[in-house]
């Protein structure tokens, strides 16, 4: 028997049962301020829909909502780049600073990450092999 999963149109009492806050309910993450998330949720699935007040809530306008079952993820980017162009200039750099912090915390990750994945390279027959002159990757 497959798994069909109808339209479901979310309210605040609604549990997510899916992604990275799948234990919480709309009105959590409302309360944490996900609404990027929230947003991100109702541009890219086609079965998840939100109720007009939560819309209204987390910044989606009229003209950017779109009709269920649909997704339209190039709208959720054009909604993005309003809300940023409508942000205050101290805002605007606060988040260009945050996401500066963000970047810095990846490039500092995938370096970890070189380090982890070249630790076991200093075993005794990987230096003999390089001494050797043979080419390692």
């Amino acid at each position: 028997m497959s798994d069909v999963t109808l339209l479901r149109t979310l309210t605040r009492k609604s549990i997510l049962k899916f992604g990275q806050y799948c234990d919480l309910q709309v009105q959590n993450l409302l309360d944490l301020q996900r609404y990027k998330y929230l947003r991100w949720v109702y541009f890219n699935s086609s079965k998840i829909n939100f109720i007009d007040d939560i819309l209204d809530e987390i910044g989606i306008p009229l003209h950017f909502r779109i009709v269920k079952p649909s997704k339209n993820p190039d709208l959720h980017i054009k909604l993005q780049q309003e809300i940023f162009e409508n942000l205050s200039d101290g805002s605007k750099q606060s988040y260009l600073e945050r996401t500066k912090e963000i970047g810095k915390k990846i490039i500092k990750g995938r370096a970890i990450s070189k380090i982890k994945q070249n630790e076991n390279c200093y075993k005794k027959d990987y230096l003999r092999r390089k001494n050797q002159g043979n080419k390692l990757s």
